[in-house]
């Protein structure tokens, strides 16, 4: 019986059977059951009937439970446990697609079965006992089919509506009456078609993620050289007229420059570098797109502070911000573009924190306190940045204090910015494995420990755009690793682990390497006490940097 009702089920959601056949079929099953095993057809129908029906129209079925979150979202809600992000999405959301427009898998009727919990298939699975269990007491009739009046549904709530049946005492079928049953929406159908999809989804990688920006042109006379197929797709045209494909991470198509940007790799940037984890904004774009790449770069940065500002005033967060900007003339000069009073190229001073890793050292930073200062500081910053075809390099240190009843936490988290403008060559560069300087600098925004987002701004009609397509393609070739957690507590904790450790293991060294050794204590013991005192003191305490000159 059972089998047979999975299979009949099954032909229905094939299309293979209506929702009225289904219902025939299983009392004719009931039917052919109770002749079986000398039981009246009557003392069935609730089992059956109910069953499908429960299914059906409630989205219910038997408990195998929810998927748990090792293998990626939320679809089934008992044995399995709940299928996390490890395997991406909910409800079979990733790869393959879920099923059905919301997850309608529930173990809500477990009880109107008998569950063998030693069966082959393992506990939930619908076996009936060889036991001979009495199926009025399991299931007893609580429903009945006289005096039945038609219930007046409109049908307007996104459902069919269904003539259903069962079968009285007399082996008749009886109408009860129409019914709303749920559309269920196959995304199969979407995932198949990607000209359907309409959004995209953030990877579920640490690699190099790249947007592509594409902005509507009304001139008619040009021609249309680049097409957004769908979220990751974009059509190159060639002058031969042929399309050359390129998949991105996400593509959006924008009518207006000064269009807000909905994307969901901001989104997710965005939250990383709010909740204290190393970050970084890569941003360039075709012929006469530099300065709107730039004003891009603006956009986020205010939606960002936007974000901190809202969580400061809800959720009680202090913070504040300190800035540092430079123009890069090669790999090894730098000129501070927060110092009014200096405008020549200096040898770049490298820095580093153990918190949140890469920084400039030797130049002015400002410390800011709300989102109108820091666009201040950006277009000063900016403003002096006269030489066009130059890297812009900028780093947001966010410093959080997170205050509870018992400690307060500090978080520390840097938001590396690069600028080309027009000049996306740098980024090529930057992708060279080298020991300069600047490669040093964006160690960690390329290849590194960062949630990294590369932000290509072209226009529909540019027939030399395709650079900027195909430096996209390679940026997402870079492999970064998981980012670096800012939290200050953990920080110290882990150095004052450290330092014990490299003591011992002093008793052991060799002059040479013993002194070498007390060089990196010394300097970790500083550390140290840096951190204790913005632990202690974290509103009145300044960000440190440390050299890497020694």
């Amino acid at each position: 019986m059972a089998r047979a009702l999975l299979c009949v089920t099954h032909l229905c959601l094939r299309g293979c059977l209506s929702i009225k056949s289904l219902f025939k079929a299983v009392a004719y099953l009931e039917v052919f059951t109770a002749w079986r095993v000398g039981t009246q057809a009557a003392s069935l129908v609730p089992l059956g009937t109910l069953w499908v029906r429960g299914w059906v129209e409630k989205g219910t079925m038997p408990g195998f439970g929810n998927m748990g979150s090792g293998m990626g979202g939320e679809g089934y809600d008992a044995g399995f446990g709940n299928m996390g992000s490890g395997m991406g999405g909910e409800g079979y959301d990733a790869e393959f697609g879920n099923m059905y427009e919301n997850p309608i898998i529930t173990a809500q009727w477990a009880s109107l079965n008998s569950v063998d919990p030693d069966s082959m298939y393992g506990g939930g699975c619908v076996q009936r006992s060889s036991l001979g269990l009495n199926i009025n007491q399991l299931c007893p009739n609580i429903s009945t089919t006289e005096g039945h009046v038609k219930l007046n549904r409109s049908g307007k709530r996104g459902g069919k509506r269904t003539e259903t049946e069962v079968m009285n005492e007399k082996g008749e079928m009886v109408s009860t009456g129409t019914a709303v049953a749920p559309l269920l929406l196959r995304k199969s159908s979407l995932s198949k078609n990607e000209e359907s999809r309409v959004t995209a989804k953030c990877p579920a990688n640490y690699n190099i993620h790249t947007l592509i920006l594409v902005d509507k042109d009304s001139d008619l006379s040009k021609r249309l050289c680049i097409s957004v197929k769908d979220p990751i797709t974009l059509l190159f045209k060639r002058e031969n007229g042929e399309d050359e494909k390129f998949e991105n991470d996400e593509c959006i198509l924008r009518d207006n420059i000064s269009d807000n940007v909905n994307s969901v790799l901001l989104v997710d940037l965005q939250d990383h570098w709010i909740a204290g984890h190393t970050s970084a904004l890569l941003v360039g774009g075709a012929k006469d797109r530099g300065e709107d790449s730039v004003q891009f770069a603006r956009q986020f940065l205010t939606q960002c502070l936007e974000k901190v500002e809202k969580n400061a005033k809800e959720k009680l967060i202090e913070f504040d911000i300190t800035v540092t900007f430079g123009l890069v003339e090669s790999t090894d000069r730098i000129r501070d573009l927060l110092n009014p009073e200096n405008a020549t190229y200096e040898k770049m001073q490298l820095g580093s924190s153990p918190v949140f890793g890469p920084c400039l050292c030797g130049m002015k930073s400002r410390n800011v306190k709300s989102l109108k200062e820091c666009v201040d500081v950006f277009d000063e910053a900016l403003g002096r940045s006269d030489e066009k075809n130059q890297l812009v390099v900028g780093f947001f240190v966010l410093k959080q204090l997170k205050k509870s009843s018992e400690e307060n936490d500090v978080y520390l988290s840097s938001l590396c910015m690069g600028l080309a403008r027009e000049k996306i060559s740098h980024f090529n560069e930057l992708r060279e494995v080298s020991t300069s300087d600047l490669c040093t600098l964006f160690r960690y925004a390329i290849g590194g420990a960062s949630v990294t987002v590369t932000a290509l701004l072209l226009s529909e009609r540019d027939p030399n755009s395709r650079g900027c397509l195909e430096l996209g393609r390679k940026m997402r070739e870079i492999k970064n690793n998981p980012p670096r957690i800012g939290n200050l507590r953990r920080c110290l904790e882990k150095t004052k682990k450290e330092i014990g450790r490299q003591r011992e293991n002093m008793n052991q060294m060799g002059e040479a390497e013993k002194k070498l050794t007390e060089r990196i204590v010394a300097r970790m013991e500083t550390i140290l006490k840096d951190s204790e005192e913005m632990l202690s003191n974290p509103d009145s305490t300044n960000l440190k940097f440390y050299s890497m000159g020694g």
